[in-house]
This record gives structure tokens, C-alpha cells and sequence, in this order.
């Protein structure tokens, strides 16, 4: 019986880690960021609140079963700050937007924000967030900007009464857009009646693609 009843021990203390782990907190920027997805794409003039040629929505994606998250797609994330509709890189924080609680595998959120400006994003998980992250690059299928993360600092208003650096603040620079810009020189000589066009055109894009 003895074999039969270490066995059983073993099974159970194997269980028991087992649920520690899946119960982790994402209590700091490096491990919120092997189980976050984003996206980045360009916005259309007429089909922005940006009011503006050049704008992009990013999402983020919470994916607990990504390889070296250390939830499982079976657990939640504490909550997040869900900016409103509207241009989201002219919010200073997140004292206007909604908090949303007990986040499961696949929530996505989305922002809109001007070109070269910045979005934020508010994670928590845990009672801290423990460290900074980045910046890396995010995005994918021809558009990425650059994100990095820090403790909530306490110039970001948040849109729950945690204290100052309980929360993950994940900030997202956007790239600039691509731009055009075309030079033409005329010169005119009367007596012969001959007029000579010079045209330089100069393009420039800073869009990455991956």
C-alpha cells in the first residue's frame, strides 16, 4: 500500500503546481507581454475620428494560450481601462474610459490614433506591476510601431482607484505615414519661344514592413 499511497501524494502535489502555475498573476510588464497580440492598421481619411489623412488603429489581443504565457486559456486577467471612441492619442490617460473586469482569452481592444503620435493601453494582474518592458516591435502584415511598457506612472489618470504603479501601463508610438513631396522648376526663354520643365519628385516612406 505504501508504493500506491506515495503515488497518490505525488499525483496530488503534481496537481497542485499545476494549478499554481495556471493561476499565475501577469504581475509585470515582461510576463503580460508573451501573452498579448497586437495589430496595426492605416485608416483611411474619411473613415477616422482623427480627422486626418493618417491615422491607425492598433489592437490588443489577450492570447493566455501564446508559447511563454504563464496563464492558461481557461484563466482571466484582473482588469483594463477601455479608452472610448474617438482619437485616442489625444487621451492623457484613462480617466474617461470604462474598466472592465475578470478579462478572458481572446478579449481584444482597439484605438485609433493619429500618425507619429501615441496610444496607451492598462493592464493588471496581480497587486503590482513589477517591472518595465522594451521597446519592441508589434504589428504584423506590413504595419508595426513600437511599444514599450512601465508601472503606472502617476501622470496617467487610471480609470480605477488602484494606487500609482499597481497597474501595466503599455505604451504604443506609431509610426509616421508615408508622405510626397513633388518640386517643379520652370524656366521660359522669350525670345527663342522655348520653355524648359524641370520636375523632381521625392518620395518618402517610413512605413516598416515585416
Amino acid at each position: 500500500m505504501a508504493p500506491l499511497a506515495n503515488a497518490a501524494r505525488a499525483i496530488c502535489a503534481a496537481l497542485a503546481i499545476a494549478r499554481l502555475a495556471s493561476a499565475a498573476s501577469l504581475n509585470s510588464c515582461t510576463m503580460q507581454d508573451p501573452c498579448l497580440s497586437w495589430t496595426v492598421t492605416p485608416v483611411a481619411n474619411n473613415q477616422n475620428a482623427c480627422d486626418d489623412d493618417c491615422a491607425y488603429t492598433v489592437c490588443l489581443t489577450l492570447d493566455l494560450s501564446a508559447p511563454g504565457c504563464d496563464k492558461s486559456a481557461t484563466d482571466t486577467v484582473s482588469h483594463t481601462c477601455v479608452q472610448p471612441d474617438g482619437c485616442a492619442s489625444t487621451f492623457p490617460g484613462f480617466g474617461d474610459a470604462t474598466e472592465t473586469q475578470k478579462i478572458k482569452n481572446g478579449f481584444t481592444q482597439c484605438q485609433l490614433g493619429l500618425a507619429g503620435e501615441s496610444l496607451k493601453f492598462l493592464l493588471k494582474d496581480g497587486n503590482t506591476c513589477g517591472n518595465s518592458a522594451g521597446p519592441i516591435v508589434i504589428g504584423g502584415g506590413g504595419f508595426t510601431a513600437t511599444a514599450s511598457c512601465e508601472p503606472r506612472p502617476s501622470t496617467i489618470e487610471s480609470c480605477t482607484g488602484n494606487d500609482v504603479g499597481k497597474e501595466c501601463v503599455w505604451i504604443v508610438d506609431l509610426p509616421a505615414c508615408a508622405s510626397t513631396t513633388t518640386t517643379t522648376v520652370s524656366t521660359s526663354t522669350s525670345s527663342s519661344e522655348v520653355t524648359t520643365t524641370t520636375t523632381t519628385t521625392t518620395t518618402t516612406t517610413t512605413t516598416t514592413t515585416t
